[in-house]
């Protein structure tokens, strides 16, 4: 959502960049600086499709240089590590959008995951509004997740929170703790705010290239179980393992007649763009996608396109189970059964419909077609191994 997210405001200012002054908190990556980072984003391949062919690279790079501030930021230490001077420095700029979409993304249980949930989603936001606390800050802009509703089924409105405690990880939990601190932290000091809640994210479906996306996990990480078991047992390059057709005896539980909300990252982004810039009425929006898709579409769909054969569906995980199925239902599959198995829900995004229809937004539907597009690129990047 980040790099979408920067790209889709730098987009919409293509005509009017003096106009737009962005403040990036980002972390630097091994031996590349934050500023490095953004550029990479903004002007290699993928952001100059998304932006469109036809800019000019040097008022980008002229932008990027003297209307971007780049600013190193971790939500692990004290006072996200921002020193007080910069602080300082930050309070002379009016912020008419402070967009907090930092988080632990990581689904698997144990005390070790739910610890770092917590020190990131939690704590971090904490210290994220203690940061604004200090700054001028117009309109705090939250970004959780769908699944901070918890365990729950059927129609879900987009302010609610479940009370039940009923939750499949650490991860859906400390989102909903955080989405918490906002509520509080702006109702007391009568800021505005918006939290947005977008479902299961995937590759672009609207701009180019199909399918691009830079973090592979949630779906891509259940595929590319089965994709790095086959080479491993192949013992086989990557591009030979991928082609030969493969035996492999699994059975897996989900929900034949549901589905999963995945919805494409370049359309979330411009969703959450044209709240924000509409001023639409209302705090709490669902970045979700009309149409749920199959599991058994994208779940079967990326088994086929790895050549792998074999593999099944059943509606109770099986209680004689192979080598290979403990192995799936002790890891991957204790982390998505309780998604692909869950009875239905839907995610009301009513509140949007209006200025979806006005501006022409439609959400590219995980189709056949569209789900090769998503492997096709993921493939091309290893579905991240």
């Amino acid at each position: 959502m980040g790099s979408n997210t920067l790209l889709e405001w730098i987009k919409n200012y293509l005509l009017n960049l003096d106009d737009l002054e962005i403040i990036v908190l980002g972390r630097s990556k091994k031996e590349q600086s934050l500023e490095s980072r953004i550029k990479d984003i903004v002007l290699g391949t993928e952001g100059v499709s998304y932006l469109g062919s036809s800019i000019n690279f040097k008022e980008i790079e002229v932008f990027l240089k003297r209307n971007v501030k780049y600013v190193k930021y971790d939500l692990r230490f004290p006072g996200l590590g921002i020193s007080d001077d910069y602080k300082k420095a930050l309070r002379r700029f009016p912020i008419d959008f402070f967009i907090h979409e930092g988080a632990s993304t990581d689904l698997r249980l144990g005390a070790s995951i739910s610890e770092i949930s917590q020190i990131i989603n939690v704590s971090g936001t904490q210290k994220i509004l203690e940061l604004i606390n200090q700054l001028l800050v117009k309109e705090f802009v939250y970004v959780g997740t769908a699944y901070s509703c918890g365990d729950v089924s059927g129609d879900v409105d987009p302010d609610f929170i479940n009370r039940t405690d009923e939750f499949r990880n650490s991860y859906e939990r400390t989102k909903l703790e955080a989405e918490l601190l906002v509520r509080e932290y702006a109702e007391k000091k009568g800021l505005k705010y918006r939290i947005f809640r977008p479902s299961v994210i995937c590759g672009r479906l609207m701009e180019s290239p199909f399918g691009a996306i830079n973090k592979f996990d949630v779906i891509y990480g259940w595929g590319a179980f089965f994709l790095k078991l086959k080479l491993k047992t192949l013992k086989m390059s990557f591009e030979s393992g991928l082609k030969t057709n493969y035996q492999m005896d699994v059975r897996i539980c989900f929900r034949k007649e549901g589905g999963l909300n995945i919805v494409p990252a370049d359309y979330a982004a411009k969703l959450m763009f044209q709240v924000c810039v509409q001023n639409l009425p209302g705090k709490n929006f669902y970045l979700v996608n009309p149409i749920e898709t199959p599991h058994d579409r994208y779940l079967l769909g990326m088994i086929k396109a790895f050549n792998i054969n074999g593999v099944r569906w059943v509606s109770n995980i099986p209680n004689d189970q192979n080598r290979i199925e403990e192995f799936y239902y002790k890891t991957v599959g204790r982390i998505f059964t309780p998604y692909i198995n869950a009875t239905p829900n839907r995610f009301n995004d009513k509140n949007l419909r209006v200025m979806t229809k006005r501006q022409g937004l439609i959400c590219p539907e995980i189709s056949d077609i569209n789900l090769k597009k998503l492997i096709s690129y993921a493939l091309t990047k290893r579905f991240g191994l």
